[in-house]
């Protein structure tokens, strides 16, 4: 099992207010990507099962939700590197923002609910590329 780490970011709100902190990204090894995937793909084809007992819109749900598992599997499987669920400090108001779980992207933008203005979320590595170009 893989342990997470703590990857700086900085962080811009509205205007010119930034502030900084850490969030953890865990790699996934590929045990638990397969395990996630099966999980996705399985929810799928139970929901499909679920649907057979509804009357015509079984029609239409059961096939989709059939045709989804393999993509929902391939979506799932492709994240090889995950962002746990963690908080932030907001730049603008500063109070602490719920980041859910995602797959790493950098940058990624979040809403601040208190305040409902937007951040992006930079790590400092792609930060300091940025400004250098």
């Amino acid at each position: 099992m893989s342990d997470s780490e703590l990857i700086p970011v900085d962080l811009q709100g509205a205007g010119d207010k930034r502030g900084s902190g850490s969030v953890p990204v865990k790699t996934l090894s590929k045990p638990e990507r397969l395990k996630r995937a099966w999980k996705g793909a399985g929810l799928c084809i139970g929901l499909a099962v679920v649907c057979v007992f509804l009357p015509l819109i079984h029609f239409v749900l059961v096939p989709g939700f059939l045709i989804a598992a393999p993509f929902v599997f391939s979506w799932m499987y492709s994240w090889e590197r995950v962002i746990l669920p963690c908080e932030l400090k907001c730049p603008n108001c500063g109070q602490m923002i719920k980041i859910s779980l995602n797959k790493e992207k950098w940058p990624f933008r979040e809403v601040c609910v208190h305040c409902r203005n937007e951040m992006a979320v930079l790590s400092s590595a792609s930060a300091s590329e940025n400004e250098r170009k």
